[in-house]
């Protein structure tokens, strides 16, 4: 995304925004997971996970587009390099988010379904 608008990509930022990106991420799924997991089991897996959303999808929400604003602030720098981490980092977390919500809670969905299974 940042590489159509031009920003340029150095070796840190590659080697830095995956594990900033894992961080966030990691963290956002074990809230999720662990609400998940306390909700009412004889429920319907639609019910669960519309129950754990509505209890944390907001704080996850304002946390995310927080730190994501908070690194959109970083790019007001005069310093190139840190510009152009900041405007990374910002998609970075900004995607993660999306990602967590849209492709995790589906595959969280499917796990929950396999495990009642068996």
């Amino acid at each position: 995304f940042n590489s159509i608008l031009g920003v340029e990509c150095t070796l840190i930022i590659s080697e830095v925004i995956p594990f900033l990106v894992l961080a966030i991420g990691v963290h956002n799924i074990f809230i999720l997971v662990d609400t998940l997991e306390k909700t009412d089991a004889s429920l319907p897996i639609s019910k669960r996970m519309s129950a754990t959303l509505a209890e944390v999808g907001g704080s996850i929400a304002v946390a995310s587009l927080s730190e994501s604003l908070a690194f959109l602030l970083g790019a007001l720098t005069k310093m190139p390099a840190v510009q152009d981490f900041a405007l990374y980092a910002s998609a970075a977390v900004f995607f993660d988010f999306i990602l967590q919500i849209t492709c995790f809670v589906s595959l969280l969905s499917l796990d929950t379904i396999r495990n009642k299974n068996n």
